[in-house]
């Protein structure tokens, strides 16, 4: 699987908003179930870092009777990835996500990071 998103920060100023994200995993599914992982390189005005993460996935009904799937997990920032304003960047956290009618993956995460 491959993805890409824009991050938009909540809280702790603006040093990660509108950071653009890709990435790419795999995913070991049955019947909705599994372990997945992957890592996403993430840039802002050319500086870079990239992250490992992993989880896992699971499918619940939704209120209409079909299936959503569900997946939560963690990363990290890989050391020594970061270039620019990233440079010496470390830290990690969590993350959560679910699937929307219209066939997207909602991911929303909170992550500690130290420079």
């Amino acid at each position: 699987m491959a993805f890409h998103a824009t991050y938009k920060q909540t809280k702790g100023g603006n040093f990660f908003d509108g950071m653009n994200n890709k990435g790419q995993g795999t995913a070991a599914l049955v019947n909705g179930n599994g372990p997945v992982s992957g890592f996403d390189i993430n840039e802002k005005d050319g500086d870079t870092y990239k992250t490992e993460w992993s989880g896992d996935c699971y499918t619940l009904t939704g209120p209409d009777g079909k299936p959503v799937g569900y997946c939560s997990g963690g990363g990290y920032v890989v050391p020594g990835s970061g270039t620019g304003r990233f440079a010496g960047l470390s830290g990690g956290g969590v993350w959560w996500g679910h699937g929307l009618p219209n066939g997207d993956f909602q991911v929303e995460g909170m992550d500690f990071m130290e420079k």
